[in-house]
């Protein structure tokens, strides 16, 4: 039976030779490198599909809303799977409107429907517009480390000639 390689480790990592430190500490750190990006494409990929789902959904219930004969019944169901989505990526403020026009659906008015409405575009855009903030701001940070990671390759290239 092997041994577990947990148990035959040192536990003190000073007690490991210089050279195994070193490459225990530079393993590690590219792995914690490659986990971040892989969270920063997650991100970026759950806010993207996020997005495009709100979308598709406020479309659909701006058609439904202006139909003559409101479904009311499917325009509560879109409303419902928005609110739970929202609540998905932290999107409170979004997740409120929804639950206002769920309040709103209890009078039978239109005008109060479309007023919620548009409560719950607005609450969209803004919303959107930090995303695309959040993404942009994230983009210039990768480049501005790829730029560093970059000098800093070229600054120890030249002082080990």
């Amino acid at each position: 039976m092997a041994d577990d390689p947990l148990k035959t480790q040192p536990t003190d990592i000073k007690a490991q030779p210089k050279e195994e430190r070193t490459h225990l500490v530079n393993s590690m750190f590219a792995e914690y490198k490659t986990v971040a990006t892989q969270a920063k494409q997650y991100n970026q990929v759950v806010i993207s599909l996020y997005v495009k789902y709100a979308e598709n959904k406020i479309s659909e219930l701006a058609r439904l809303l202006n139909e003559p004969v409101i479904n009311v019944s499917k325009v509560a169901a879109y409303v419902y799977q928005l609110n739970g989505q929202s609540s998905s990526v932290g999107a409170k403020r979004l997740g409120l409107a929804c639950t206002k026009f769920h309040e709103a659906q209890k009078e039978n008015d239109r005008e109060v429907w479309m007023a919620a409405f548009f409560n719950i575009r607005r609450e969209f855009d803004e919303l959107h517009n930090k995303f695309q903030t959040y993404l942009q701001l994230e983009h210039q940070i990768q480049a501005l480390r790829t730029i560093d990671d970059n000098f800093a390759a070229i600054t120890i290239s030249d002082h080990s000639v």
